[in-house]
């Protein structure tokens, strides 16, 4: 039996909760953090969980600028595929010589 990798946390972070995906290491860092409240004891369990907080930050930045990067490029492909059909293709290069009229 396997198992998980990562552990959702939710984080109270101003009027909103905050989702954390985190490991096992930051996990317990926060539950030591959240139960004791003493800033000497829990200084590097708490820099545990906000490194986590801003790694996850980034890769949801991440996912965002794809997906919209994604987006544009589906609308320019649209734009893309109405242009080709206005304008008609010809072949570059010299016209092919008709076969002479008997």
């Amino acid at each position: 039996m396997t198992t998980a990798k990562y552990t959702k946390l939710q984080l109270k972070g101003g009027k909103s909760l905050i989702t954390l995906y985190a490991g096992k290491r930051v996990h317990d860092s926060w539950k030591a953090v959240s139960q004791k409240f003493d800033l000497f004891e829990g200084v590097t369990d708490l820099f545990n969980v906000l490194e986590a907080a801003v790694e996850q930050g980034k890769r949801l930045g991440r996912a965002e600028v794809m997906s919209e990067v994604k987006n544009l490029e589906k609308a320019l492909g649209k734009q893309i595929n109405a242009i080709e059909k206005a304008i008609p293709y010809k072949a570059p290069g010299r016209p092919k010589k008709k076969p002479p009229v008997k």
